[in-house]
């Protein structure tokens, strides 16, 4: 048995569906677009109103590409990618979040349409298993009690953290910094203090397509209909799959 097979792995059963199917660790799997159970833990200071620490639930949608060389280019066809030894590039597709706070009321969070969303997991550092999992993440705030809705005018929140599979099941990312919040004008009324993510279970699952690299563009090849998304466990289907159709 290989270091990674028999190192044992806390998180890979993670909340959101308990029956869910298992995500190995270790393993690099074609590129998906998927949508995520998610949590968080957000740090909230809005000028003249006060700071709460808001918990908040939902589901994120994600794409991410097949594994690449850590210089960004594809394996070639009998390559075979090793965990830690490859870059995976993300977007982020979407992001509904909903939370109540006692000092702000409802609490709603979603991307900023006019900004990409974008990660990465990198290679790992020398003789560790755990790949660096970064994102850069650009929120808006709706608190529709105090009629705000906030951005961070361009600004990404840097989410950070190590991860040992991918999607990453279990997984806390925490911001390494802060971001000011602004509103349509561009002041600034408050800040998101910190953030911390965690991970839960995978909804759905969609593999992407074969594609050809730009410099080795030529016809493509004809693939087969994608499968519809099969029911969970539970019997529900990903209430967001039309977002990765």
């Amino acid at each position: 048995m290989s270091e990674q097979q028999s190192r044992p792995v806390v998180g890979q059963q993670a909340w959101g569906f308990p029956s869910g199917s298992r995500v190995t660790p270790y393993r690099l799997t074609p590129g998906a677009t998927e949508s995520l159970n998610v949590r968080v833990r957000e740090k909230i200071d809005i000028h003249g109103v006060g700071t709460d620490v808001v918990e908040l639930q939902g589901v994120f949608v994600v794409r991410r590409d097949h594994p690449m060389t850590p210089a960004g280019r594809p394996f070639a066809e009998t390559a075979q990618p090793r965990w830690g030894e490859a870059l995976v590039r993300t977007e982020f597709r979407a992001l509904e979040l909903h939370g109540e706070s006692p000092l702000f009321g409802t609490v709603r969070v979603h991307l900023d349409p006019n900004q990409l969303s974008r990660g990465a997991v990198s290679p790992a550092d020398a003789s560790s298993l755990a790949a660096k999992c970064a994102a850069d993440i650009h929120p808006v705030i709706e608190l529709p009690e105090l009629g705000l809705s906030l951005n961070t005018g361009g600004t990404p929140v840097r989410l950070a953290s190590k991860v040992v599979q991918i999607p990453p099941v279990g997984d806390v990312a925490r911001s390494e910094s802060s971001a000011s919040l602004k509103d349509q004008s561009g002041r600034i009324l408050g800040e998101i203090v910190s953030s911390d993510i965690e991970v839960g279970q995978v909804l759905s699952s969609i593999p992407l397509g074969v594609t050809t690299p730009p410099s080795q563009e030529g016809p493509r090849p004809r693939t087969e209909p994608q499968t519809p998304p099969q029911e969970s466990a539970t019997g529900e289907l990903s209430r967001l799959s039309f977002f990765t159709r």
